[in-house]
C-alpha cells in the first residue's frame, strides 16, 4: 500500500495535464470494476483527495510488468542485427542513427523519472529503462565509431549531456525530489510519443509499395503486445505519464497490424514504384536546373522514329486522301 506521501504523488500532475489524464484515470477504474466484479462510480473531474493502490492493484501490476520488461528486453535487442551488418562493413551505409538517440533519451528519461526518490515503487520501469540505456548507449557509441563526419557525435554527446542536465535540476533546484516527478513524467512521455515518428514513416513505405518487407510481423505483434502490458501496469499502478504514452503505443500497435493484414492480402499489388518515382524526380530535377534533358526511365522501348503526319506519305495521316486528282493537304 502507498502511504500518504506517495500517493499524493498519483495525482501530482492534475494541474499540468488535466485534460489528458481524466479519461485514463476513469479507465483504470473501469480495468478495476471488471477484475474485481465492483461498481465504482466514474469521475467528471480528477478527485481532489489521494488515490489509494490496494494490495490486489500491486500484485496484478508487478505481473503485468514483469511480462512488459520480457517484451521490452527482446524489443531492445531487435537492433544488434543492424549492428552486426554495420561491424562486419565497418561502415553504417545508409542506416540512420537518429532513432538509438531518441531511444537513448528515452531510456534516460524514465530511469530518471522511475528513481525511487522521484517516483516511488517504479522498480520494473526502472530496471528495463536502465538495461535498455545501457544497450541504447553502446548502439549509439557503435554508431558514432562507424559514422562519416561529426553530425552523429555531436548529437550524441549533446544528448547525453541534456541527460546530466535533466539529472542536476531534479535533485538540485526541486527542494523536494517528488515534486519533479510529473514534469519528468510529461516529458519522458511526449519524447516516448515523439519516437512513434518511425514506425509510422514505415507504415508509409509499406502503403505505397504495398509489400511488408518492411514491416516484420514478429515485431509489430511484440510492439503491441509490450504497450498493451505497460498500458495495463499503468492502469493498476495509477501512472498517468507511463498510462498516456503506451495507449499511443497500442493505437499504432493495431495500426500496424491492420495494415499488415491488408497488405499481405495482396502480396502482388504495387500501387506506386518508389524506386522510380525516386528515379524520376532525379530526371526532373536536371531539367529544372536546366541540364540536358534525358529520357524518363520506362520510355526505352518508345525509340523508333514517329511518324510525320505534317509531310504527304510521312505516315498513316487521316487527312490523307486517295483522289486520283492528287494527293493534298486538309486545312
Amino acid at each position: 500500500m502507498y502511504n500518504t506521501t506517495e500517493e499524493t504523488q498519483v495525482l501530482h500532475a492534475k494541474s499540468l495535464a488535466y485534460p489528458l489524464y481524466l479519461p485514463f484515470y476513469n479507465f483504470s477504474r473501469v480495468i478495476r470494476n471488471v477484475l474485481y466484479n465492483k461498481n465504482n462510480y466514474l469521475y467528471s473531474s480528477m478527485p481532489s483527495t489521494t488515490v489509494t493502490v490496494s494490495q490486489e492493484d500491486e500484485e496484478v501490476a508487478a505481473i503485468l510488468g514483469y511480462l512488459g520488461m520480457f517484451l521490452a528486453f527482446i524489443l531492445f535487442l531487435v537492433p544488434s542485427v543492424t549492428f552486426k551488418t554495420i561491424i562486419k562493413s565497418k561502415s553504417t551505409l545508409e542506416f540512420d542513427g537518429t532513432p538509438y538517440l531518441f531511444a537513448t533519451l528515452n531510456c534516460g528519461l524514465w530511469v530518471i523519472y522511475a528513481l525511487p526518490s522521484v517516483t516511488p515503487d517504479r522498480i520494473q520501469p526502472l530496471i528495463i529503462n536502465s538495461i535498455g540505456l545501457v544497450l541504447e548507449f553502446m548502439y549509439c557509441v557503435l554508431f558514432a565509431i562507424y559514422s562519416q563526419g561529426t553530425s552523429f557525435k555531436n548529437n550524441f554527446g549533446g544528448s547525453i549531456l541534456f541527460l546530466i542536465i535533466i539529472f542536476i535540476v531534479v535533485f538540485v533546484l526541486f527542494a523536494d525530489t517528488h515534486d519533479a516527478s510529473a514534469y519528468l513524467g510529461i516529458l519522458a512521455s511526449a519524447l516516448n510519443i515523439a519516437m512513434y515518428g518511425s514506425p509510422l514513416s514505415v507504415m508509409k513505405r509499406v502503403w505505397y509499395s504495398q509489400s511488408v518487407e518492411f514491416m516484420p510481423l514478429h515485431l509489430s505483434l511484440a510492439t503491441f503486445f509490450c504497450s498493451f502490458m505497460w498500458f495495463l501496469y499503468a492502469a493498476f499502478v495509477m501512472d498517468f505519464p507511463i498510462m498516456f504514452c503506451n495507449a499511443c503505443g497500442v493505437i499504432l500497435g493495431i495500426m500496424q497490424l491492420c495494415l499488415y493484414h491488408r497488405v499481405s492480402q495482396y502480396p502482388n499489388l504495387s500501387l506506386i514504384d518508389l524506386d522510380k518515382i525516386a528515379e524520376n524526380r532525379k530526371h526532373f530535377s536536371d531539367v529544372a536546373s536546366g541540364k540536358e534533358y534525358s529520357k524518363l526511365p520506362g520510355m526505352d522501348e518508345i525509340d523508333e522514329e514517329q511518324p510525320d503526319f505534317n509531310t504527304i506519305g510521312g505516315g498513316t495521316n487521316p487527312y490523307e486522301s486517295n483522289n486520283p486528282m492528287g494527293e493534298f493537304d486538309a486545312i
